[in-house]
């Protein structure tokens, strides 16, 4: 079988196709040889390039420390040149010579004319000035010596000081209040020390044992003679605030009321009585014309001194006004000087002084004619705004139309 064509052709077929197989396999080789060279190639320079970008940005990494070192060094010098002050020029000296001389003379010239001085300037004047003797006037005395002999202290006419020593004399005995001798007197400026030396003690200064001068009267009289004084003004004057509750008010309002009628019915109605067998009997009325005579000008001054101060009615009702009493019957006929004024203004007295000032429903409620005159005020006060608002826009176009002209 050896020797047979068939064999022989399928071996020259197995040998092609061995040799076509080992083609094909160096030629895969061959390709896998060169991606491999490819891959190997672009994974250098991939390096190269992230070398070349590394290098790149530590130079410019290296060129901002630097930068930033050098402004550094720029601002250190700037800040150097500005806090190191160049010395002054011999102008530049005089001239600041020259704006503290007349400051100084300045507030010299103030302190004369006794203008008054601010807050932070006393007490600077009051920490500079010598401390204050708390247990005797004599240190005190002796300190306002010592700054009104000094050189620096401006000097004062006598007719001045003591025209504004005089009312000092007058008021209470005070350590800062009381005066020194006329050779001891000193100026302004060591009073408004002293008296800030003792307000910063808190007062502790007692007062001189001087027999001439009588004993503080009150608290108040000394307190207030020594910031007369001193210049200086006392806060919180006048009587206190009413601390009470509404409740209080209404009890001690009611008490009043209760004490007032309790009087009035107590006290007998003999005018109305006397007055009335006055009127009755005539031969009464020619016999005895003094008394009519003293009665009248009681009677004026007694309606004039209600007119002044109203007492409080005795509570009545509604049904009973239209009673007409016998005081107002006396009131009507006998003339009153003061009821005539009342008529000229166009009053009735009686109806001011009969009003009881402590009822609610007439202090507190207002009436129909009460309601109608606010109303017409507010709609005067109204139509006033609205004629003004009206005018100010017809200025307003005005302005507008000559601004568009122009």
């Amino acid at each position: 079988m050896a020797g047979t064509p068939s064999f022989q052709k399928l071996m020259a077929l197995a040998d092609s196709q061995s040799a076509q197989a080992a083609v094909q396999i160096e030629q895969l080789r061959k390709a896998q040889i060169r991606e491999k060279a490819r891959e190997i190639t672009e994974e250098r320079n991939r390096q190269r390039k992230l070398q070349r970008e590394r290098e790149l940005r530590q130079k410019y990494e290296e060129e901002q420390r630097r930068q930033q070192a050098m402004e550094a060094k720029r601002i250190a010098a700037s800040t150097r040149q500005t806090s190191e002050r160049p010395p002054l020029s011999a102008e530049e000296a005089k001239r600041i010579r020259e704006v503290k001389e007349k400051d100084r003379l300045e507030s010299k010239k103030n302190e004369r004319q006794g203008k008054p001085r601010s807050y932070n300037e006393l007490l600077r004047q009051a920490s500079s000035a010598p401390a204050v003797n708390e247990t005797s006037s004599s240190g005190l005395l002796q300190s306002k010596d010592k700054r009104s002999q000094s050189p620096h202290s401006p000097k004062k006419p006598v007719k001045n000081s003591s025209s504004r020593d005089q009312p000092v004399r007058n008021s209470g005995a005070t350590s800062t209040a009381s005066l020194p001798p006329a050779g001891l007197r000193a100026g302004r400026g060591s009073q408004i020390s002293a008296s800030l030396a003792w307000l910063k003690t808190g007062g502790a200064s007692a007062a001189p044992s001087n027999p001439r001068q009588p004993p503080p009267t009150s608290n108040f009289s000394n307190r207030k003679a020594r910031y007369a004084s001193n210049g200086l003004v006392q806060l919180q004057t006048g009587p206190k605030r009413d601390k009470r509750s509404a409740g209080e008010v209404q009890d001690e309002i009611m008490k009043r009321r209760q004490n007032s009628s309790i009087s009035q019915a107590a006290t007998p109605r003999t005018v109305s009585n006397s007055e009335t067998s006055y009127v009755g009997s005539p031969a009464l009325k020619q016999s005895k014309p003094n008394s009519l005579k003293s009665n009248n000008t009681s009677r004026k001054t007694s309606a004039s001194s209600a007119i002044t101060k109203p007492k409080a009615r005795p509570h009545t009702s509604r049904h009973d006004e239209f009673v007409v009493s016998d005081d107002d019957e006396l009131n009507d006929r006998v003339p009153d000087v003061s009821s005539e004024i009342w008529k000229i203004f166009g009053k009735r007295k009686q109806d001011y002084v009969s009003r009881d000032v402590f009822s609610d429903e007439d202090d507190m409620e207002a009436t129909g004619h009460d309601v109608w005159r606010e109303e017409q005020a507010a709609a005067r006060a109204a139509r006033l705004e609205d004629e003004l608002e009206e005018q100010r826009e017809r200025e307003r176009e005005l302005a507008k139309k000559r601004r568009k002209n122009k």
